[in-house]
């Protein structure tokens, strides 16, 4: 087997020639043949070198890396070139005189191809057998002049040369097919296996348009800060099934190559899926925190995000907040908003702001004067208990005589001024005796 990824250098690299290119490497390394990758840089006037280097970062960060010396199609002219006229000599194809269809009124001379059959049949690995009626093509253009294919013409030439044996694209290419096919028996090349993947549509149904509302990878990357792993795995189960009972969908490369197959590919359309996305990179932060340098590199963001803040930096607020947003954030943009978004401002040393008293009680079915006095009997264990696991002890003990509500609500809410806040405890653990002390007697005063 040898496939390939075409990618055009005229924008950023989409996440749907991403997802193209991914199949082509899984199905290469499962079957055991090789992943090439082909820039089609013909279009002189759009695309760019700047393009090209984003293609190939994204894919170097996905790990889709290619087996062969990148083919650059611009550099392939003469061979083209060549072809167009074997095919005229040989009759197969003619030089045409005709008028441009600019409206300008000048003469062109394209090449056209012969057209003899009245339809094409041919075999998709995932649609089946698709007869495509081309009577109604006529002797349709290859080239603009014979220094000049087309598309459809350098493609399959590419293709033969590169001696690509299957073809996974999108199923917006299923159109051209036919053409390419003529273009194929024309040239006496042999027929690559096709298998046309589903497009990635919007949550409305809406196709996913390249230049309109569609995020380069590398940005998924910079900007929203999606892990790689995460968004490998997201895209994949785009289009694809692993065909078996197992329900875990957290897949690492290797085991992707493993379960990878023609017969995992789907006909239906593929939706785009944000809340999906964020799921499987919250999973892969879990799962790769347990790496120290990976857990290195969150805590640099939170400090490097607090100290825009000129938040006072602290070992402890640090790594507390690195633990909780391993659970709570699903990015590290999430992260980042959140940090400046004064989201764990509670954690810096310092008074709280005021802050209404009925948030003390308002998911607190006890009345203020037993709230008072939980806070009053916190306070003590506090100022009492020498060792954090003490301190736990006993208000787990308090716990079980009031009911964990009647206790933990009241002191996330004196510790933190928040309704939603990291655990309380956790906070205990960061904030120094004194600074506990002054918020338990602020929340104290608020009950009375």
């Amino acid at each position: 087997m040898r496939v390939r990824v075409a990618p055009s250098p005229t924008g950023l690299f989409h996440i749907g020639t991403a997802r193209t290119a991914l199949f082509n490497y899984l199905l290469a390394k499962h079957y055991g043949g090789a992943f090439l990758l082909r820039i089609e840089d013909t279009d002189k006037e759009r695309s760019e070198k700047k393009y090209v280097d984003n293609i190939i970062d994204g894919l170097s960060w996905l790990s889709i890396a290619h087996d062969e010396t990148i083919v650059y199609q611009s550099l392939r002219k003469n061979f083209h070139e060549q072809l167009l006229v074997r095919l005229v000599e040989e009759g197969k194809a003619y030089i045409s005189e005709e008028q441009a269809k600019d409206g300008s009124g000048r003469i062109v001379f394209p090449v056209r191809l012969k057209v003899t059959d009245s339809e094409v049949v041919w075999n998709d690995r995932i649609h089946g057998d698709i007869v495509t009626p081309v009577k109604e093509l006529g002797d349709f253009v290859i080239a603009r002049s014979i220094k000049d294919p087309l598309y459809h013409f350098a493609v399959v030439a590419d293709d033969a040369d590169m001696h690509i044996t299957h073809i996974v694209r999108g199923d917006d290419h299923i159109a051209n097919t036919a053409r390419q096919i003529l273009i194929q028996q024309a040239l006496g090349y042999a027929r690559p296996q096709y298998a046309h993947i589903p497009l990635i549509h919007n949550s409305d149904g809406g196709k996913m348009s390249k230049r309109k509302n569609a995020i380069a990878v590398t940005d998924f990357r910079d900007v929203v800060g999606i892990e790689q792993e995460a968004l490998i795995n997201f895209i994949v189960f785009m289009g694809w099934n692993p065909k078996n009972d197992s329900q875990d969908e957290i897949m690492d490369m290797n085991t992707l190559i493993k379960l990878f197959s023609f017969e995992g590919l789907q006909k239906a359309k593929a939706i785009w899926n944000e809340k999906k996305l964020h799921w499987f990179n919250r999973e892969w932060r879990r799962k790769k925190s347990i790496d120290n340098t990976y857990r290195e590199s969150i805590c640099k963001c939170i400090k490097d995000t607090l100290e825009k803040r000129n938040f006072l930096i602290d070992e402890k607020i640090i790594s507390g907040i690195c633990n909780d947003s391993l659970e709570r954030h699903h990015t590290r943009q999430e992260l980042e908003s959140a940090i400046n978004d004064g989201v764990y401002d509670y954690l810096a040393p310092t008074a709280l702001d005021q802050y209404a008293d009925t948030l003390l009680f308002n998911k607190n079915t006890l009345k203020k004067e037993t709230t008072h006095n939980i806070l009053v009997h916190i306070q003590k264990i506090f100022s009492s208990s020498p060792t954090l696991v003490t301190l736990q002890n006993e208000i787990t003990e308090l716990a079980k005589i009031h009911g964990a509500m009647q206790v933990y609500w009241p002191l996330r809410v004196a510790l933190t001024g928040k309704e939603k806040s990291m655990d309380p405890m956790s906070v205990a653990e960061i904030l120094p005796a004194d600074i506990i002390q002054v918020r338990l007697s602020q929340a104290i005063l608020l009950c009375k």
